[in-house]
């Protein structure tokens, strides 16, 4: 393992046992904040098709999301974790109960009962992470899904990761196969990754 590597997963520990340590009372008040501020974005407010993801081990609730852009008319897709070939496949879904466990206990939709929606047709796709720096760069929970995802030339989506605020640092590690996320939501800030195109929102 690389010395880049390594410190990744010493960081990756410690954010998810601070992530722990929160109450379910701070959880939900916090998400309802980031929930909130993702719905009053532009950005958001223009996509036609929103890509969540299922909330595991203490993330952000997307709930709030969910509802929001189904009141708006929007597509809600959801991810589902294709382990043959290491990739992430999206699913239409109206209804967020019609989610069923599937790889890693996380909750996506019925592939074979879903409508599939390419990823060059997502506008908006809502990123889990562990932790980010300010300049957009993320560690996940190391399966490298959502690396791929982002580094895939098809999807011209704006990426914005949804964290609790303290899941921000200054800098982290970074590889080559590295991307950052084009926006960072926290119950308190919106950042701007490197990348971002508009610069803010």
């Amino acid at each position: 393992m690389s010395d880049e590597a390594s410190a990744k997963d010493a960081l990756r520990k410690k954010f998810l046992a601070l992530r722990r340590a929160m109450t379910e009372a701070e959880r939900i008040v916090k998400s309802d904040a980031i929930c909130r501020v993702v719905t009053e974005t532009d950005l958001f407010c223009e996509a036609s098709v929103v890509a969540l993801y299922s909330p595991i081990h203490d993330e952000v609730y997307t709930q709030g999301i969910f509802q929001a852009a189904r009141r708006l008319e929007k597509t809600t897709a959801y991810p589902v974790v294709c382990r043959e070939s290491s990739s992430l496949r999206f699913f239409s879904v109206e209804e967020s109960d019609r989610l069923l466990p599937g790889a890693y206990g996380i909750e996506e939709p019925d592939a074979t009962t879903s409508p599939e929606i390419a990823v060059h047709e997502l506008d908006m796709i809502l990123v889990p992470a562990v932790l980010l720096d300010i300049d957009g760069f993320r560690i996940g929970y190391g399966g490298g899904y959502y690396d791929r995802l982002l580094s895939d030339p098809s999807v011209t989506a704006n990426t914005t990761a949804i964290v609790y605020d303290f899941q921000v640092v200054e800098r982290l590690p970074r590889q080559n196969h590295d991307v950052p996320v084009d926006r960072i939501i926290t119950e308190s800030r919106i950042i701007a990754g490197i990348h971002a195109n508009p610069p803010l929102y």
